[in-house]
């Protein structure tokens, strides 16, 4: 792995103000030290890890990497090996190793088998010594497509009717670590990027793409998702992606975008896809604008694939599926997870969204300017369009999934 760490690395020889070399001793621990971080990095990525935990104890330091959404212990080390590696990684996203009270966030780039690769550095002090969190992203989302996330045909189908528009909003929620980010990549990699002009406003940047102007929020440079959004109308733009609708502002300048002939794309936080309009009347947006501007609503959660190497096949249990009230599967046979070497004894390998889609109508438009209550509204929905739940049971019944994720997922909405 050729992580970019052995230019900083190299200046861990000598003392942080450059003067005076480490002893040879010092050189030693220093190079442990660096080959098991490079080794932990490695394994991680290998492994399709998106974040390694060092999480203090009493008397060692826990590794643990999330892994499908999962933590998995990795490896555990004395306090003073751990140090040496919370320091390396320290110096490496050019944090102050000396301050060790103070939160602090950095980090750096690396490569792997020529994929752009970036981690974030996120450090608290609790009662047992540095807790870090190292965040990888690839930057360079080359592989993900529509066909690929867990769309249905239809929604798929939706999509790119919404992407070929000249103007309207696509509001996407979920909980943190959801997919949402990643979605709205996928989306926007529908666009025609030669032919119109494409912006993005993020904090941060989580993906680069090419034709297209990717803002960073930073507030120290009065850098804000307000002032990043109202230079856009300056800059000749199609279509505009916001990282997400957080605040009143946001949300009214978004709005404003799609009535001035813009395409829109964000993500919000919101229970269901339903709950997206009235979090946005929350926000103070009038409901003939509203009516107006939305056209498609998602709400998505991700859920682990099964293992195909070694899930087993079982009979669903109608009456279980009676007692939740989940929907008759089409099928008499689903799958279990097992545990095999290649998904490292879990069952899983892999995640996949299962998503609740709607596009906007006549009718949800018109709830919408009459103020419908929200439990009016969500039924006209479930009318009309999928469920979330609908969707999940049905990739429990293409043996995607297991019944235990779609109900664990269905009981955190």
């Amino acid at each position: 792995m050729s992580v970019c760490l052995r230019e900083i690395m190299e200046l861990q020889f000598f003392k942080r103000d450059g003067a005076e070399a480490l002893t040879e001793e010092g050189r030693e621990k220093h190079s442990k030290a660096l080959f098991l971080v490079k080794r932990l990095i490695r394994c991680a990525v290998e492994d399709g890890a998106t974040d390694i935990h060092f999480e203090p104890e009493e008397k060692a330091v826990l590794v643990r990497y999330r892994i499908d959404g999962v933590l998995r212990d990795i490896a555990c080390y004395d306090k003073k090996t751990a140090a040496a590696l919370v320091s390396c990684i320290k110096i490496a996203a050019d944090l102050d190793i000396t301050q060790r009270k103070r939160f602090q966030d950095g980090g750096f780039r690396g490569a792997y088998e020529k994929e752009d690769v970036e981690f974030r550095i996120s450090t608290v002090r609790d009662v047992c010594g540095d807790k870090m969190v190292l965040r990888i992203l690839r930057t360079s989302p080359t592989d993900v497509s529509l066909d690929k996330i867990g769309l249905s045909k239809e929604g798929i189908a939706t999509l790119r009717e919404f992407v070929a528009r000249q103007q309207g909003v696509l509001l996407i929620s979920g909980p943190t670590g959801s997919g949402k980010t990643t979605t709205l990549y996928t989306v926007l990699k529908e666009v025609d990027r030669i032919r119109r002009n494409v912006l993005t406003v993020e904090d941060p940047v989580e993906y680069h793409l090419d034709h297209t102007t990717q803002i960073e929020i930073d507030p120290d440079k009065q850098i804000t998702f307000g002032a990043a959004l109202r230079s856009s109308m300056r800059q000749d733009t199609n279509v505009i992606m916001i990282g997400e609708v957080r605040d009143e502002e946001t949300a009214v300048t978004a709005i404003h975008l799609a009535f001035s002939g813009h395409l829109v794309l964000s993500s919000i936080h919101a229970r269901n896809a339903s709950a997206i309009v009235y979090r946005l009347l929350d926000l103070g947006i009038e409901p003939y604008l509203l009516a107006s501007a939305l056209h498609v609503l998602m709400n998505q959660r991700l859920v682990r694939r099964l293992c195909q190497s070694c899930c087993l096949p079982v009979r669903p249990d109608s009456a279980f599926f009676e007692q939740l009230g989940l929907p008759a599967l089409p099928t008499d046979t689903i799958y279990e997870p097992c545990g095999c070497k290649a998904c490292g004894g879990t069952g899983y390998k892999g995640r996949t969204g299962i998503f609740e889609l709607l596009k906007m109508t006549p009718e949800l438009r018109d709830a919408i300017m009459n103020k419908l209550p929200q439990s009016k509204f969500e039924r006209i929905v479930s009318q009309q369009f999928q469920t979330f739940l609908v969707d999940g049971i049905n990739k429990v019944a293409r043996g995607e999934t297991s019944l235990a994720e779609v109900v664990h997922v269905a009981h955190s909405i």
